[in-house]
């Protein structure tokens, strides 16, 4: 599986964003169904790697030191709809190929998209983030943060595709 660096999207409804920061990574998910975009953002949040799980919950614990948002909890049941907070997400906007979450905070905005392309005997599976920065204090905020970011968002794709592709959607998977 070859996850591959892209611009942003054309058809993305986050190119309407301000921003100052941006990355997009994409991968090929053979998938013969129709693949509803509500069940791939159910997929996202299903999709974490162990040691992406303990790095959150690192952000988590600083975050709430220095006085940012952090999750309430984390459910393992979530309801895909337009102003549904999963997480520290919010889902703010979505259609039926992209959803649109994230999370405005005192030092940055974020926007995270989940966007399918649908390709011959697939997918292509977009994640794409872009961040408005608030200062200089969602500027340094972010130095530690973006090397990291572009590992998980690989990590969280490409288990993502695993789970899609080696489960029937049809079927119970949570």
């Amino acid at each position: 599986m070859v996850i591959q660096s892209s611009s942003l999207p054309n058809q993305s409804l986050l190119r309407t964003m301000d921003f100052q920061y941006c990355d997009s990574f994409y991968v090929f998910c053979p998938y013969e169904g129709i693949l509803e975009i509500t069940k791939v953002v159910d997929f996202f949040f299903h999709s974490s790697p162990q040691w992406v799980n303990r790095l959150f919950s690192l952000r988590n614990r600083i975050a709430r030191i220095i006085g940012l948002k952090t999750p309430d909890h984390k459910s393992k049941k979530i309801n895909v709809q337009v102003g549904e907070t999963i997480g520290l997400f919010t889902l703010y906007d979505m259609n039926e190929y992209e959803a649109i979450m994230g999370q405005n905070d005192k030092h940055l905005d974020f926007r995270v998209s989940i966007l399918l392309e649908r390709v011959d005997k697939g997918y292509h599976i977009y994640i794409s983030t872009v961040v408005a920065f608030h200062g200089i204090s969602g500027r340094l905020y972010f130095v530690p943060v973006k090397p990291f970011h572009k590992f998980v968002s690989k990590a969280i794709l490409r288990e993502m595709v695993k789970n899609i592709s080696g489960k029937s959607i049809n079927k119970s998977y949570s």
